[in-house]
């Protein structure tokens, strides 16, 4: 092998690594914004719980409590429709669900006008972050 071949072979490796090295820092920046919904999902809430109480002064209390627990009650009503939907779809296809769900749960709740709206966007939360949740598991 020439000089030249040997400087092309090298530059290649280069390339590829800058490239693998993209890739981790995009898993990596994805595992960490999984990993930080867990915080968000049920405690984030629990400070505002007086302001919805005040906000919504005809809802039930235990509806209004609620709003913290529903998150993590999703996690035994969706575990198993993941399993079937795990065989059937990838793993990107159903992160990506997750993400979409939590994301509208989300973005919802803070254009909500009725408690019962404020719980269902919980649940889309508590749903897309069960979703991605198991797909940090199996990434892991």
């Amino acid at each position: 092998m020439s000089a030249k071949d040997n400087a092309a072979v090298e530059m290649t490796e280069v390339k590829k690594t800058e490239s693998e090295m993209k890739n981790r820092s995009m898993v990596l920046w994805a595992i960490l914004s999984l990993s930080m919904a867990n915080a968000l999902v049920g405690t984030g809430i629990s400070p505002a719980l007086g302001v919805i109480r005040q906000n919504f002064p005809d809802a039930p209390g235990v509806l209004v409590q609620m709003i913290v627990s529903l998150p993590s009650l999703m996690v035994i009503a969706v575990a198993i429709p993941f399993a079937w939907l795990s065989r059937r779809y990838s793993v990107l296809k159903l992160c990506a669900a997750g993400l979409v769900l939590f994301l509208a749960g989300g973005l919802m709740g803070g254009l909500a006008s009725g408690i019962y709206t404020l719980v269902l966007t919980r649940i889309l939360i508590g749903a897309g972050y069960v979703m991605g949740d198991h797909v940090f598991q199996l990434l892991s």
